[in-house]
């Protein structure tokens, strides 16, 4: 079985970095992966053996670790690197694949191409994309921006969709009948419930059609 080294670029409890560690935690523990993951920064409350969090704080000796953990993995036999956002690690196990070999996937679903960063940052960013095997993003409606701004063919986008633990929510239908009273909702009228940014990535462009939906059911 391949191993795997999957980067975090950070780990900020309260953030979406919870998701994005407890899917690295699944795949180790109940998968049963070889997989070794690398924390650029913050850290894990109870960390295990299998993560890695980098030491160094100043920038210069930040790329320098960052680039010898990933090529320490490499020669580890770690073949298939999973980078999460990291331009840095996304450049270092480019380098470190087309020397030695491997596969580079690298996630990102910000449409960074929309924000305006100086001109060295632009370029540090196009040149992580380049160094990529396969971009990694969370809806299909994404794909064409990324493949128009930064070159990449189609079929090397993957798209694996966000998840979500429910288990974790705590649902309490019982305040369902104060909140239409608050906001004056007949108890007859569908509701449907969007909790997040009103853009593409977030899904925000099928509302319409979800609406829709919602009336004729």
């Amino acid at each position: 079985m391949k191993k795997i080294c999957f980067v975090m670029q950070s780990a900020t409890p309260g953030t979406h970095m919870d998701y994005v560690y407890e899917m690295a935690r699944v795949l180790h523990d109940e998968e049963k992966l070889p997989l070794t993951l690398i924390l650029e920064k913050g850290s894990i409350s109870v960390q295990p053996k299998w993560v890695i969090p980098q030491k160094f704080h100043l920038t210069p000796l930040r790329i320098i670790e960052n680039f010898l953990l990933i090529c320490s993995l490499r020669f580890t036999g770690h073949k298939t690197f999973y980078i999460h956002y990291s331009f840095l690690s996304a450049i270092s196990a480019g380098i470190i694949t087309k020397l030695f070999g491997g596969t580079v996937y690298y996630w990102n679903a910000g449409m960074p191409w929309q924000y305006k960063r100086p001109w060295v940052e632009n370029l540090y960013q196009k040149l992580a994309f380049k160094m990529i095997d396969y971009l990694v993003t969370g809806a299909g409606a994404l794909i064409p921006g990324y493949c128009d701004y930064y070159k990449i063919l189609p079929d090397r986008v993957k798209v694996i969709p966000n998840w979500i633990d429910l288990s974790k929510i705590n649902i309490d239908l019982s305040v369902r009948g104060d909140f239409r009273a608050e906001l004056g909702i007949p108890e007859s009228a569908p509701v449907l419930l969007f909790v997040q940014k009103l853009a593409k990535r977030k899904g925000a462009h099928l509302l319409p059609e979800i609406f829709d939906k919602v009336k004729k059911d």
